[in-house]
């Protein structure tokens, strides 16, 4: 496969002229009914040699004027490419999306990825796609009623994002400095795969309150 290089070409890809009418087929035409045949110029054939152009291109294969293989060699290598990243991708239990350019990175970091943020936040993969993420979260409590003050609205982003779903939030709540608060913490909705919505309690209007979290999903 190699771009037209007879002496009759141009050094940079032409722009291509407005289309005429609605795109159809060429035609040999028909002298009788008045009918012309179809006109091949330099704009059709430029599209059909950089269609072609685009595989070596993808392929990562040089040009060769002698090699009348290269676009089937292109083919194949990118088939390949795209089977081994399918297999890597359902392999750590995710679904391919061939629409997703960071899919791939999303299965390593699955089957082989992990890390910390920090002791207090990060995340970690484990054996089987399963992901464990922490981190802390804070609110202050509102006005009582019936003897309880709550903050039901503290909104966490999640060090990453769940490649597949989160499953399951486990909130904690620190002490309250003094004694009889009842500290309390609960998830107040199911949560998404960036995130969730949690909530925290004492006996005090008012307070600042924080805790930790342990989310888990793959």
């Amino acid at each position: 496969m190699y771009r037209l290089a007879n002496g009759t070409q141009v050094p940079a890809l032409p722009a291509a002229p407005a289309p005429v009418g609605t795109p159809g087929y060429g035609t040999n035409g028909d002298p009788g009914a008045g009918l012309l045949g179809s006109i091949f110029g330099a704009a059709e054939f430029n599209v059909i040699q950089e269609e072609l152009m685009s595989f070596l291109l993808a392929a990562g294969i040089t040009p060769d004027q002698e090699n009348y293989g290269q676009v089937l060699a292109a083919c194949l290598t990118l088939f390949a490419r795209a089977a081994s990243i399918a297999s890597v991708v359902t392999e750590a239990g995710l679904v391919v999306d061939h629409a997703n350019p960071n899919q791939f990175r999303d299965a390593l970091r699955v089957l082989y990825g992990g890390g910390g943020i920090s002791d207090f936040v990060g995340y970690r993969h484990l054996p089987g796609g399963l992901i464990l993420q922490w981190g802390n979260f804070a609110g202050t409590t509102g006005i009582l009623v019936s003897g309880v003050a709550e903050n039901a609205a503290i909104e966490v982003t999640f060090p990453i994002t769940f490649p597949v779903a989160c499953w399951h939030v486990f909130p904690i709540a620190f002490d309250v400095t003094g004694a009889g608060f009842q500290e309390g913490a609960w998830r107040t909705a199911p949560p998404t795969a960036s995130g969730c919505t949690l909530g925290l309690s004492c006996k005090q209007a008012d307070t600042p309150m924080s805790g930790s979290y342990l989310a888990i999903g793959r």
